[in-house]
């Protein structure tokens, strides 16, 4: 009796959702888990019984005295098969070889040219727009697998070199040297361009890409 309780607890516990969530997207995996637990839960009772009368004929065989050891015999089989109930339950909500439970859609990395918006602006604690876009987007700020800030540094003008063109509310203000020209603090918005839609939105000049600054007193 005590071993059906135990039993009956032991799979209710394993296989019991926890959120509506799992209910719905994993009943199926839910009813491969609970037929496991069962197949596992039996054979360790089976297995475990047979190991506990085996044990129990250790000291004294039935052979040698096969009167008055029934309650010694029943006593050793139902431990053998607590224990290999326990065992088999256990064993069985691990899952199988390679199994993996479901943990949702996977997260898409952002793109890279993702627009930097207002709130990811203040919230920088950046004073330019250079050090800003080091901050969030290194990658705007080279051309050609070439680091075009280190040209920005040295006092080399990079417009000719590099190409990439600087809007400040869809007027160019020159190459990657002017993005501090605008204070950080009017800026309300930042987007990247690649060579091509930058071709077909302001003409050739912007093979490298351009980069928008948007104010709020922009169109």
């Amino acid at each position: 009796m005590h071993v059906t309780r135990l039993a009956g607890l032991l799979i209710l516990a394993t296989t019991t959702p926890l959120s509506a969530q799992t209910v719905s997207t994993a009943a199926p995996r839910r009813q491969q888990s609970v037929l496991r637990v069962l197949t596992f839960a039996g054979g360790g009772v089976l297995v475990g019984a047979w190991t506990g009368y085996v044990t129990s004929q250790v000291t004294r065989s039935d052979w040698d005295d096969p009167t008055g050891r029934g309650a010694e015999r029943l006593r050793f089989s139902l431990g053998g098969a607590t224990l290999g109930l326990i065992t088999g339950v256990i064993l069985g909500t691990r899952g199988g070889p390679g199994e993996v439970a479901p943990v949702g859609p996977p997260r898409l990395p952002l793109p890279i040219n993702r627009p930097l918006t207002a709130d990811e602006i203040r919230s920088s604690q950046a004073r330019t727009i250079t050090q800003l876009l080091r901050e969030k987007r290194p990658q705007w700020l080279r051309a050609r697998g070439q680091d075009v800030v280190t040209a920005i540094d040295a006092n080399t003008s990079v417009h000719g070199a590099h190409g990439i063109v600087v809007y400040l509310n869809g007027t160019p203000l020159g190459g990657l040297e002017s993005l501090d020209e605008v204070s950080i603090d009017v800026v309300t918005g930042i987007q990247f361009m690649d060579g091509p839609s930058a071709i077909v939105r302001y003409g050739t000049g912007n093979e490298d890409g351009a980069i928008l600054l948007t104010t709020a007193a922009g169109p």
